[in-house]
């Protein structure tokens, strides 16, 4: 009872108001901060030092401070629960954070919650570069993203994209598939009859408007060849069909052959070859 009067920090115990657990006193306090409402207080809080303020006091206390990612810069509303809430930037850039300054006190919050939605942008994974955010489902963040073939609006997982488990497109990812079993059958031709194959990505066009999987200069002939997979010239038979005539056209001779998976390789590479010798006879 005899801290019935007296002062700690911003509180004055005005009255006694029950005996809670264990025969604790607690007392009727009002804060200088001028909030109407009682705030109810343990004795021994006052007497320690615990509590020298209302919770609206000490919630405005956070104006300015940083919590981990966090940074208050001021009020926002009060609930009907009486909790208060506060606007906020997150050093990820997100300038828009609204949260509940109890999360602060009790160190719940420490960043914004969408810090990769906004860190994720304009970094490149692999061949994929991500260009925004564009919605979040079952707490996972999807992020348009481009990939280094020209394919674009691909909505990706972020954490999918962290984790290097996406790096590129699907389309190049069944390309690249394809384009191992089509190097292999390459080099086995070239073993064959001894001569290496021009690749590609070697850039070497012979005057054509565009480029063969591989270039062959030999017996005085410029064989063009064409290695397909199923599923990239699934409906590509009026392009294939251009391409041979133009090869024809230039007075080279076109080679084409299919092949889907590595183990197809050497088959397919003995086709190729006897194509070769019955071109050349």
């Amino acid at each position: 009872m005899e801290l019935i009067g007296k002062k700690f920090g911003k509180l004055d115990v005005l009255e006694f108001s029950h005996k809670g657990a264990g025969g604790k006193a607690y007392f009727k306090c009002r804060c200088d901060c001028g909030n109407p409402e009682l705030k109810i207080i343990r004795g021994t809080h006052l007497t320690d030092g615990g509590t020298v303020s209302c919770r609206i006091c000490q919630q405005f206390e956070l104006i300015g401070k940083t919590f981990g990612k966090l940074t208050i810069d001021k009020f926002a509303y009060r609930d009907s629960r009486g909790d208060t809430y506060f606007y906020g930037r997150c050093t990820c850039g997100n300038k828009e954070v609204t949260i509940c300054g109890n999360r602060f006190i009790n160190s719940r919050a420490i960043s914004c919650g969408r810090c990769m939605e906004f860190e994720l942008i304009g970094k490149t994974f692999g061949k994929l570069t991500v260009n925004k955010f564009v919605y979040r489902k079952l707490s996972q963040a999807y992020f348009e993203c481009k990939c280094a073939c020209g394919n674009t609006r691909l909505n990706i997982v972020g954490s999918n994209l962290i984790r290097k488990n996406t790096t590129q497109c699907l389309s190049c990812a069944r390309k690249q598939k394809t384009s191992g079993s089509a190097n292999l059958v390459l080099d086995l031709l070239g073993i064959n009859i001894g001569i290496p194959i021009i690749r590609r990505e070697e850039r070497i066009h012979y005057a054509l408007p565009y480029t063969s999987d591989g270039t062959l200069e030999y017996k005085g002939q410029i064989f063009q060849i064409e290695i397909d997979g199923s599923y990239w010239h699934r409906n590509n038979q009026q392009r294939d069909a251009l391409k041979e005539r133009i090869v024809l056209k230039n007075g080279h001779i076109p080679l084409r052959v299919e092949c889907n998976s590595i183990q197809e390789a050497p088959k397919i590479a003995e086709e190729l070859y006897k194509q070769l010798m019955h071109k050349c006879i």
